[in-house]
């Protein structure tokens, strides 16, 4: 398929059987005969109508789309088969087909710059963008650079839709070094979440305030979080009562011996040896072996949202006796299990697929019980202190 504008097209009798041979595919033998004449007859116009009642009737066929598409190329009509193009783009990122979807994006936004598509789909066209960027050179390198800079820009476009915290953050991280802009607005709808991890919101405040001034910091490490007084550029010593009142403060946050340690991850790749994931606290990705994985468990929570939300805790092998345990968690409602299961189309249905895979890679054993566990009849508790209570008992802790 020709998927650039070309203004002048050559109406040869090879252009008309390549039109023709698509068209005897469809199944709608007397709309195609109609259109299949017309088009021998290099009635463009009137092919084009015919082919855009076939894609009205029937929306979920590739093929017509792009004749669509093409004929509405040779008719200079692009805008009218827009809706149908940016359709098939969003089937083909949903069912995973990320390369065509990029493909027919760019030729979409190329004829019919308004043309949006939802940020969650954008998300899954972005690495293929990237990744052209990346094994470009010279002034292809420049053009794919300006596609993957377009892409994200409409990402944060309020057009295209709502941004959830997750893609926020995601898209902040996605325009590092090429867009100042983006990742301003991105980190601007995730701050205006009420259910942004606190440390996150501190990190992503300080990000924005670098950014006001011309920079682009790179990550913080843990130690830089919090502010410390410095004098002569020395760490200027605390007075021994601020000492005392902090020591305090640190020891009534640590759990006690059998308490669970929880910190929250939002799971990016199934990898060979163990689950990709970014750290709530500071979004770095860190791999967790599968092996380390003694239990999984998840339960619906109604405290933690509006609606109950379905919490998965990773439950981790203990170092030794006597140490809290740890536990890796993550949210439902602050990842896309789609993004990792595109052949899935249903939420619900690829957050199951996760939760298998992750029982079957980890053999870990499945909490309050397996079907709860598989999200297949999850438990429900009013608290997330219940559901870490049954968690608590089930392990022996």
């Amino acid at each position: 398929m020709v998927f650039g504008r070309n203004t002048a097209v050559t109406r040869s009798a090879a252009w008309l059987a390549r039109v023709a041979s698509s068209a005897r595919t469809l199944a709608r033998p007397r709309i195609l005969r109609q259109g299949e004449a017309a088009a021998r007859r290099g009635n463009l116009e009137a092919a084009f109508a015919l082919l855009r009642e076939e894609v009205t009737e029937r929306p979920d066929l590739p093929r017509s789309t792009l004749l669509l598409w093409e004929l509405a190329l040779a008719c200079q009509r692009a805008p009218d088969a827009a809706v149908p193009m940016a359709r098939l783009v969003r089937r083909e990122a949903n069912d995973g087909h990320c390369e065509s979807a990029a493909d027919h994006w760019v030729a979409l936004v190329s004829e019919v710059p308004e043309a949006s598509l939802e940020p969650p789909v954008l998300m899954r066209i972005l690495p293929v963008l990237r990744s052209r960027m990346a094994g470009a050179r010279g002034e292809e390198q420049q053009r794919a650079r300006e596609r993957l800079i377009d892409a994200l820009r409409r990402s944060v476009d309020p057009s295209s839709g709502t941004l959830t915290p997750s893609l926020a953050l995601r898209l902040v991280e996605e325009a590092r070094g090429l867009d100042v802009e983006v990742a301003r607005r991105a980190a601007q709808a995730a701050l205006a979440s009420s259910e942004l991890h606190e440390a996150k919101r501190v990190r992503l405040e300080q990000l924005l305030r670098s950014l006001e001034s011309g920079a682009w910091p790179e990550a913080i490490a843990d130690s830089e979080a919090i502010p410390t007084p410095r004098t002569a550029g020395r760490v200027a010593p605390l007075p021994e009562d601020e000492l005392r009142a902090s020591a305090a403060r640190i020891s009534a946050r640590m759990p006690p011996a059998g308490a669970l340690r929880v910190s929250e991850v939002i799971p990016v790749e199934l990898g060979e040896q163990g689950l990709v994931a970014l750290d709530g606290e500071d979004d770095r990705r860190t791999r967790i072996d599968y092996r380390a994985i003694e239990a999984i468990a998840a339960a619906e929570v109604a405290e933690v949202g509006d609606a109950p939300v379905l919490v998965v805790d990773l439950v981790l092998r203990a170092a030794r006796a006597g140490r809290p345990r740890s536990i890796l968690r993550m949210r439902s409602d602050a990842f896309d299990a789609a993004a990792m299961f595109p052949d899935r189309t249903d939420a619900g249905q690829a957050l199951r697929a996760l939760l298998a895979e992750l029982l079957d890679r980890s053999a870990a054993l499945p909490l309050p019980d397996p079907d709860s566990a598989l999200g297949v009849r999850p438990q429900r508790f009013e608290s997330l202190a219940d559901f870490e209570s049954a968690v608590q008992s089930r392990l022996g802790a």
